[in-house]
């Protein structure tokens, strides 16, 4: 039913231009499927080529339920309907070193119950027709500090240190990232 419905919402999406450059990147809605299923099929559809291509998928999602940690990291496998999607275990062990392993998990179990990496998890599988690929989930805090004080996220050295790492780890490597992200997002309420 799951792949009847998905494939239903990329068929109904209007043929697109080639993009003019090879996609590395795309920001997913993380809504309900009734709700954002055409927009997902649009956005999804153009990038199907590269989340077929992929060898290692990104995938930064809010993080609803956290704080102020940049990024939360976890060491367990996302399961989609499709079967496993591997977590790169050497990859997040080097992020975490970077970052510093108490802040890297400490919103560890926000993985649990946080369904915004998981909505793009199924869509990724789906157009990989439930072939694995190995994938990376990084739940994203809040940048409300940067907001209230004016201070440039990109001088951050946690955040700085993270791309950085995660820039060099991935060398040579087919990325695909993912942003699940909440454009508007007003936090928990």
């Amino acid at each position: 039913r799951l792949k009847a419905l998905l494939d239903g919402w990329l068929s109904e999406i209007p043929a697109a231009h080639p993009p003019s450059s090879p996609v590395r990147g795309l920001i997913s809605p993380h809504i309900d499927y009734q709700r954002g299923g055409p927009v997902y099929a649009a956005v999804w559809g153009a990038a199907a080529e590269a989340a077929q291509q992929a060898d290692l998928a990104v995938i930064f999602g809010t993080d609803h339920y956290g704080g102020e940690e940049r990024f939360s990291l976890t060491r367990q496998h996302y399961t989609t309907p499709y079967g496993l999607l591997p977590t790169p275990l050497e990859l997040v062990d080097k992020l975490a070193r970077a970052i510093g392993a108490e802040s890297a998990f400490r919103g560890e179990l926000h993985h649990r119950g946080e369904h915004s990496i998981e909505l793009a998890a199924v869509w990724l599988h789906h157009l990989r027709q439930g072939r694995p690929v190995e994938t990376l989930p990084v739940l994203t805090g809040s940048f409300a500090s940067f907001i209230q004080s004016g201070a440039d996220p990109s001088q951050d050295p946690a955040i700085r240190s993270f791309l950085e790492t995660l820039h060099s780890a991935t060398q040579g490597r087919q990325v695909l990232y993912v942003a699940a992200a909440d454009l508007a997002h007003v936090g928990p309420a």
